[in-house]
């Protein structure tokens, strides 16, 4: 099992229609990793399915913007991370 599908299971990620699904994170991750990606920008944070993948691919700054966060998820993407 990679990384990715384990935080997917382990935290219950994928159940919800608008988390990144879980093919495309890992090739997210794979991508950041094999191409070095120290800083991302991210415009939709939802349940945060992507931001785990690119914490844990990058060793610089990630920065989400989403202004439904806590009106629509109910900062269920901060709670992720």
């Amino acid at each position: 099992m990679s990384l990715i599908s384990d935080l997917y299971q382990r935290f219950s990620l994928g159940t919800e229609d608008s988390t990144f699904p879980l093919e495309d994170t890992e090739y997210l991750y794979s991508f950041l990793l094999e191409n070095n990606i120290s800083k991302t920008l991210e415009t939709g944070f939802g349940y945060g399915g992507s931001a785990v993948a690119i914490l844990h691919a990058i060793t610089g700054m990630h920065t989400a913007i989403d202004n439904a966060q806590e009106s629509y998820y109910k900062n269920a993407g901060l709670h992720m991370v």
